[in-house]
């Protein structure tokens, strides 16, 4: 069969052969311009079979020579292979391999070297290109550099790899978060804590956090995504219950830090975890010991510190007033005692040992019984004696705490003392109004007198706070309580109460002009006069106080 002539097509077609062939021109200039100026490699080459030495390059552009420093011509007509170098792992050239066998589109990420020998990892995509028979024609590779992504997970990988080789040790985990991908890593030590090492390890769930308490998730998610990514809160920690594969709960803390951007929102958070399964259950344990201490406290206080019968003997009448300084710290280092003498004289004490709790609430009774035989051993006439004894029975069983404490601390700690101890001490004659008073480390007494406009003096024997050392040598002051008049002995809780941020302080001036301004002083009401001078106290103190508070007024009614 001789071959058709070639025939002329008329004006028309001439001209929208033309056309299309100026559009098809104008398209693929546009298309060459753009590619010249994005910043991923554009590679197009033969679609060659794998088997063959490779498929040759027939265009790059522009992006080519300044990702990889070769020039265009040193690279068409060659194979891109040119560019992989050994480090390329054969995971990676498997993979290629397999895909263009099969003419199949994929992306993976390759190490590849600069002409000057420089490492570059890159993104791949590669694509084959079919005509319009079905036939592959080309293929065409962007390559997007990747090497500042990949320097940082190498740099991130590393970090953790060092951090969890030193917390190995310390039977911990770590934990990373990037805020920007979501994508998160845990080391697989929660498994062994949980009970899925080992043989067991297949049995582990794919998400830990499928085997935390649901209340405990639900705290994470309020504490962790607002406040600390924000910037709001340094630091992040969070307690919670993680079920151990036989069923029972194990206690879990997580710590982390993260990695902020200029405005100091998060960006990557990295921590450790660990099992508190133990050190919760002491503080558990430490809490039932605290409050059965607690109980025991209130009970022993209860009997060392009763109310004070308003007439302790006759022709006297008495208020005590104590307040803790919270509700936590309910049983404190303040008391007051009154009681009778041989010969109707009556003792007036306000004491301060150091401490709360069980402890104080002993060393309370130890002092309070302790001054009354000694009180009843040195006779009547000078308090002062009886705080000598005080102080050398202190000190004493402070050495031997101190020798007991050397030989076995089980003994020591089975025997709290509290051996300094702040004190004031009363002896007042009710029918004569004759007062001895001998102060250890506590604020001068007050006597308020109330005939005509209140006078307020002050009584001070002030000496070393009881059980600090040897040989102190206390004196007492004599003063009389006229009929009418108020004794007030302090601790330094009330006077020392101030505000919040605030300089000054209610003092002695205060607990004086506080008492001499009470109506209820004209008729001797005193439990009156009390309550109202610790309010006074109280309401300068913001509404609460800061230390406890004890108080104690004796009153020698008229008439």
């Amino acid at each position: 069969m001789h071959p058709q002539p070639r025939r002329e097509p008329p004006h028309a077609e001439k001209d929208a052969l033309a056309s299309g062939r100026t559009a098809a021109g104008e398209r693929l200039r546009l298309l060459e311009l753009a590619a010249e100026h994005v910043d991923d490699v554009i590679l197009i080459s033969e679609a060659e079979p794998i088997d063959l030495p490779g498929p040759r390059v027939l265009y790059v552009n522009a992006a080519f020579s300044r990702m990889t420093g070769y020039a265009p011509e040193e690279i068409i007509g060659k194979t891109p292979r040119l560019l992989q170098g050994p480090g390329t792992s054969q995971e990676t050239r498997a993979f290629i391999r397999e895909r263009l066998s099969r003419w199949e589109r994929f992306t993976c990420e390759l190490l590849n070297y600069r002409k000057d020998g420089g490492e570059f990892w890159v993104e791949l995509s590669v694509t084959p290109v079919a005509d319009e028979n079905g036939w592959y024609t080309h293929w065409v590779a962007i390559q997007r550099d990747v090497t500042a992504r990949k320097r940082e997970e190498h740099l991130r990988n590393e970090v953790l790899s060092r951090y969890e080789l030193a917390v190995a040790g310390s039977q911990s985990g770590v934990w990373s978060w990037n805020v920007e991908t979501g994508e998160r890593y845990r080391s697989d030590h929660w498994k062994s804590i949980l009970g899925y090492a080992g043989p067991f390890e297949a049995e582990a769930p794919d998400d830990p956090a499928a085997v935390i308490h649901p209340e405990d998730l639900a705290r994470r998610e309020v504490k962790l995504n607002p406040p600390f990514l924000r910037g709001d809160a340094p630091d992040f920690a969070w307690e919670y219950r993680a079920r151990h594969r036989d069923g029972s709960w194990r206690w879990m803390e997580s710590r982390a830090r993260a990695e902020r951007d200029a405005e100091g929102r998060a960006i990557r958070v990295a921590g450790i975890y660990s099992d508190i399964t133990e050190r919760k259950g002491e503080e558990e344990r430490r809490r039932e010991r605290a409050e059965r201490d607690r109980r025991v406290a209130e009970v022993l206080q209860a009997t060392v510190l009763p109310p004070l019968p308003e007439r302790p003997v006759p022709g006297l009448l008495v208020g005590g007033f104590h307040e803790p300084a919270s509700d936590e710290a309910a049983v404190g280092g303040d008391f007051y005692d009154c009681f009778p003498l041989p010969g109707g004289r009556v003792a007036l004490v306000v004491g301060d040992v150091i401490g709360h709790g069980l402890a104080a609430a002993l060393s309370i009774a130890e002092v309070r019984f302790a001054l009354r035989g000694f009180l009843s051993e040195d006779g009547l006439d000078d308090p002062s004696a009886a705080l000598r004894r005080l102080n050398r029975f202190l000190v004493e069983s402070n050495e031997l705490q101190h020798q007991w404490g050397s030989a076995s601390e089980a003994v020591a700690k089975a025997r709290p003392r509290n051996s300094l101890v702040a004190l004031t001490l009363a002896v007042l004659d009710p029918p004569t109004g004759g007062l001895l008073l001998a102060t250890a480390g506590m604020e001068p007494a007050l006597v308020v007198r109330v005939g005509g406009d209140a006078v307020v003096e002050t009584l001070d024997a002030g000496d070393l706070i009881l059980g600090a050392t040897r040989g102190v040598e206390y004196a007492a002051v004599r003063a009389t309580l006229a009929p009418g008049d108020v004794l007030a002995i302090t601790t330094d809780g009330l006077t020392e109460a101030r505000p919040d941020g605030g300089a000054g302080q209610f003092a002695l001036d205060g607990l004086g002009r506080a008492l001499g301004a009470s109506a209820a002083l004209a008729c001797c009401d005193i439990q009156r006069a009390g309550r109202e001078a610790v309010a006074a106290a109280r309401d300068f103190a913001g509404g609460s106080f800061r230390d406890d508070i004890c108080l104690l007024l004796a009153c020698r009614p008229e008439g």
